[in-house]
């Protein structure tokens, strides 16, 4: 294999702490994440979007509804349920080598293989991952009424480490044919056959791990004056299609869907009234040249601004305001022409607060689910001073109040826990709601937010749940505990707190709740003892085999507790 690729291979598999894992393996995992981040707009573990050993043909599925990764049919309905008429879905694809070369007969099997996956009945080997894949991608074609154009769109990515021949009739012709197989299906509105590369894979990495230097060339630019916690702030003017080329696609002429990681929603779509007003504007010769003076325009927060004269240089940016009006640019491309100017401001800020400020404060104007701003409450704050003080190195974990917050620094991501999944463990844990942290994370936040972040909570609570999960996904990935356990991790960290306390927790504003989370700390901090409580727990699951159903229902939620205070250890 390249030895650029190896190098970056490796930093991958520490970063995610995949290095037990075979190379084949961890190269399927490197290539998934590269080219899911691109559609991304939040992080995700790549090891939940790669297919199992036992699968051929296939290594990487992702599902795009409505601009969101979904992996579940919980998360399907709940999308579809949402008042709109129609609904954007991409499905992606990916098979990766580690050869040097592409392969005509390989880049035929993978053909085959996303056939058969395709299919109603398929045919070749399904692990686990694929058959649930499978059965996502059928509830998507069953609601195909509900989506954009009355059917989904699909991207296809075939990755090796060598170098791709645009000139090679061979090479060409078989992803031709494999695009014309796929299109014989009747089931997508788009089809896309992706050749990527060393030098592709190389650069979607980079743009995972350094983030992206742009350069706007803008009509006009002023700063603002000095203000505390804002290194340097301008508000400029640029043509559209400018910014729409510089900041808003990547190389690939792809929506660089992750620079709208801070914002609080993806977006609305098109057939939203304002979104409509916002298109119909652009379309319109008249009004078209008063684009700037309609719209409100969009806010940007960099890592570093450099003023060059005639133009603006961003490094890691994040558009916090202006999503809705970005996409439709984005999609109205062919009406920019040099007359459609738009409003940018762009903020250099010193720290996290003083972004997150900025970020509720651009979102007031319209209405906006609150639970999007729980990363900007009081309490998330000092539970993030919390992770910080910890001082024990092999305790130490990192709460990611704000996305990619440790994005450059060299920390494993399993150490990194973001709000969402922190909010999932407490409430597994804490809640006893393993059901909703696993299937129905969005109802879990509406019907126990307040409770989940009541402003008198111990932060100990937040920090013990996520330790309980960081010991469980490292024992996963060491094969301590069957590595299918993965989609039962928020039943065993209950089970686990269970076993350890024999008894239902305290009050979560109490002296008394911090002694029984430090009970759990230590015991799980001790490798032999706490190992045994997460075997225990994780056997006795997998010998119950639950169903999809059961592993929701109350009785075995609460079976589990009763055999975990039963343990011995």
């Amino acid at each position: 294999m390249n030895r650029i690729i190896t190098s970056h291979l490796k930093s991958f598999s520490d970063k995610f702490e995949l290095s037990k894992l075979k190379e084949e393996k961890r190269f399927e995992m490197f290539a998934n994440y590269c080219i899911i981040s691109q559609s991304s707009s939040s992080d995700f573990d790549p090891k939940s979007f790669t297919s199992d050993i036992d699968d051929a043909g296939i290594d990487g599925i992702a599902f795009f509804l409505d601009e969101e990764l979904v992996s579940t049919k919980e998360e399907v309905e709940l999308i579809l349920s949402r008042k709109k008429s129609t609904f954007e879905c991409n499905i992606v694809l990916i098979q990766s080598t580690t050869a040097d070369s592409f392969s005509k007969q390989k880049i035929s099997n993978f053909m085959l293989s996303v056939k058969d996956f395709l299919s109603s009945k398929p045919k070749l080997t399904q692990g686990e991952f694929i058959k649930s894949s499978h059965d996502l991608f059928s509830l998507i074609i069953k609601n195909a009424v509900k989506l954009k154009n009355g059917k989904p769109s699909i991207s296809l990515y075939y990755v090796t480490t060598g170098s791709y021949n645009p000139l090679d009739p061979n090479i060409t012709g078989t992803f031709a044919t494999g695009k014309t197989i796929v299109s014989e299906t009747k089931l997508f509105s788009t089809i896309e056959v992706l050749p990527v590369d060393c030098d592709a894979i190389l650069s979607l990495w980079n743009e995972c791990i350094r983030g992206t230097e742009v350069l706007i060339p803008v009509i006009s630019q002023m700063p603002f004056p000095k203000m505390k916690d804002v290194k340097q702030a301008w508000i400029a003017t640029a043509k559209a299609k400018d910014f729409v080329d510089q900041v808003l696609k990547n190389e690939r002429g792809e929506l660089r869907h992750w620079a709208f990681e801070e914002n609080v929603r993806g977006f609305l779509g098109l057939d939203e009234p304002v979104n409509l007003d916002i298109q119909n504007t652009i379309q319109s010769p008249i009004s078209a040249e008063h684009f700037a003076i309609l719209n409100n325009g969009i806010t940007i927060v960099a890592t570093k601004i450099t003023s060059l004269g005639t133009e603006i240089k961003l490094s890691s940016f994040q558009i916090v305001n202006g999503c809705q009006t970005s996409n439709v640019l984005f999609r109205n491309y062919s009406y920019l022409n040099d007359s459609v100017v738009v409003t940018l401001k762009i903020i250099e800020a010193e720290s996290v607060d003083i972004q997150s400020e900025i970020v509720r404060a651009t979102n007031k104007q319209t209405k906006v689910d609150e639970n999007q701003f729980i990363g900007l409450l009081p309490i998330v704050k000092r539970i993030e001073s919390y992770f910080n003080g910890i001082t024990d190195i092999e305790k130490h974990l990192y709460f990611e109040r704000r996305l990619r917050q440790y994005g450059d620094q060299a920390i494993p991501q399993s150490r990194i826990f973001n709000v969402r999944d922190v909010s999932r463990a407490v409430s597994s844990v804490f809640f006893e709601k393993p059901d909703l942290a696993s299937r129905y994370p969005n109802q879990m936040f509406t019907e126990l937010r307040d409770q989940l972040y009541n402003k008198d909570n111990k932060e100990i609570i937040y920090y013990t749940a996520a330790l309980l999960l960081y010991k469980c996904s490292m024992l996963i990935s060491n094969d301590r505990i069957p590595t299918n356990s993965n989609k039962y991790k928020w039943h065993i960290i209950l089970g686990v707190s269970q076993s350890i306390l024999k008894s239902d927790f305290s009050k979560l504003n109490s002296r008394k709740i911090e002694q029984e989370c430090e009970t759990i700390i230590k015991v799980i901090s001790g490798n032999d003892l706490g190992i045994k409580h997460y075997k225990f727990v994780s056997e006795y699951i997998h010998t119950e085999n639950p169903t999809r159903d059961r592993l929701t229902s109350a009785a075995f939620i609460k079976s589990i507790k009763e055999k975990a205070r039963a343990n011995n250890q």
